[in-house]
C-alpha cells in the first residue's frame, strides 16, 4: 500500500475569541504542524483559518475540563471534540469549511471536506459530489439509496405507535443497518460531554427512542449515512383499494382507439349498429373480418362510445387518416 501524503487547509472564518481560538489550534493533535492564517477585511475586521501539513487527530477528550498540562499521544485525540469547540467559538453567520486533500504521487488522489457550523456538522466527498453533479449535467437520474428506519414505540400497547427516520446511504454503504449501529455504538463510547449526558438521562437504558434526541448528525455521517431533516407527509391507503374502478370505460375506449391506430381503415363500413340506441351493439361482422377487427366489434359493443368521446378524439388526433376513421365512426353513431 502507498504511503500518502495529507494536505489540509480552511476557508477565512470569524471568531468570537481569538485567544480561544489560539488555544485550540495549539492543543490540537497532529500529525505534522499546524499553522493559523489570517485576513484582514475591507472593514478592518480579522477573519481567521489554518492549514496543516498532515491529519488533524483532534483535541484531548478531557479538553476543557482539566488545566494539568498532560501530554497526550496522537491517538488520544478526538476529532469530534475538535469540532465541538471550534463550534463554541465561530461568530454567528459563520462557517468553517476545512478541506482535505490527500495524494500518493497523484496515482490516487481524494478530496474530502468538513463544513461546520455553530448547530452542524456535515461532511462530503469531492470525488462523489463531483460524479452526482456529473450525472445531472448529462442528464442522468441520480441514484441515491435511502435507508428508512422504522421505529416502533410500544409503550402503550393500547395505542402503538410508528415513527420513520430517513437516511442518504452513500454509495459504498453495503450493510446499511451495520453502520447505523456502529454509529451509535461510537456516539456511547465516545465519553463526550453529549454522550455523558445521553447515558445518564436514559438511566443506562439508551434506546432508539433516545438516539435522534442526543446522537448528532456527524456519527451518522461519518458512518456513510446522512440524516434526511425534511418535513414528512404521511398518507395511508388501503392496500387492496381498485385504482381502475372508473376507469374501465376509458381504458376499454383506450384500446380501441390503438387498434384503430394499426391499420382498421376500414371499420365504418365493417360494423353495423342495431337497435339499442344508449348502448349500441355491434353485430353484423363479416367472416371476412380479421381477429383484430372481430376484438374491436366486441369492445364496441361493451364501451358506450358517444358522440362526444369521438369529438374528442377527433380534436386531439394529428393523423389524417385515423380522422378519416373517427369522422367514419361518427357517421354511424348519428345515423
Amino acid at each position: 500500500m502507498g504511503e500518502y501524503t495529507t494536505k489540509i487547509r480552511t476557508n477565512f472564518f470569524g471568531v468570537k475569541d481569538e485567544k480561544k481560538f489560539t488555544k485550540i489550534i495549539s492543543a490540537c493533535m497532529v500529525e505534522d504542524e499546524i499553522t493559523i492564517i489570517t485576513e484582514t477585511q475591507e472593514n478592518g475586521t480579522t477573519k481567521y483559518g489554518f492549514i496543516c501539513g498532515g491529519i488533524i487527530y483532534g483535541l484531548p477528550e478531557n479538553y476543557g475540563t482539566t488545566e494539568s498540562g498532560q501530554d497526550f499521544d496522537d491517538d488520544e485525540g478526538c476529532i469530534e471534540v475538535f469540532y465541538r469547540e471550534l463550534q463554541k467559538i465561530l461568530s454567528e453567520g459563520e462557517a468553517i469549511i476545512i478541506t482535505t486533500v490527500a495524494f500518493e504521487k497523484l496515482r490516487s488522489l481524494v478530496g474530502h471536506c468538513t463544513i461546520i457550523t455553530g448547530k452542524e456538522v456535515k461532511h462530503i466527498e469531492i470525488g462523489a459530489e463531483a460524479g452526482r453533479l456529473a450525472e445531472k449535467m448529462l442528464g442522468s437520474p441520480d441514484k441515491v439509496k435511502i435507508l428508512n428506519l422504522t421505529i416502533q414505540d410500544r409503550s402503550n400497547f393500547k395505542n402503538p405507535k410508528e415513527f420513520v427516520v430517513s437516511f442518504e446511504v452513500r454509495e459504498d454503504v453495503d450493510n446499511s443497518e451495520e453502520m447505523l449501529r456502529k454509529a451509535v455504538k461510537e456516539f456511547l463510547l465516545s465519553e463526550t460531554d453529549e454522550s455523558k449526558q445521553a447515558i445518564s438521562y436514559s438511566n443506562n437504558c439508551f434506546n432508539w427512542g433516545d438516539v435522534f434526541s442526543f446522537v448528532p448528525d456527524s456519527f451518522f455521517i461519518k458512518h456513510g449515512l446522512t440524516p434526511l431533516n425534511q418535513a414528512a407527509i404521511d398518507i395511508f391507503v388501503d392496500h387492496d383499494e381498485i385504482l381502475t374502478t372508473d376507469l374501465s370505460d376509458d381504458l376499454k375506449l383506450l384500446e380501441v382507439r390503438n387498434l384503430i391506430k394499426t391499420g382498421i381503415e376500414e371499420v365504418k363500413q365493417q360494423i353495423a349498429f342495431w337497435e339499442n340506441a344508449e348502448n349500441p351493439v355491434a353485430e353484423g361482422i363479416a367472416e371476412s373480418l380479421s381477429e383484430r377487427d372481430k376484438k374491436l366489434c366486441s369492445l364496441m359493443a361493451t364501451v358506450d362510445i358517444n358522440e362526444q368521446l369521438v369529438n374528442e378524439l377527433i380534436k386531439s388526433e394529428e393523423d389524417d387518416d385515423l380522422i378519416v376513421i373517427y369522422e367514419g365512426i361518427l357517421d354511424i353513431l348519428q345515423s
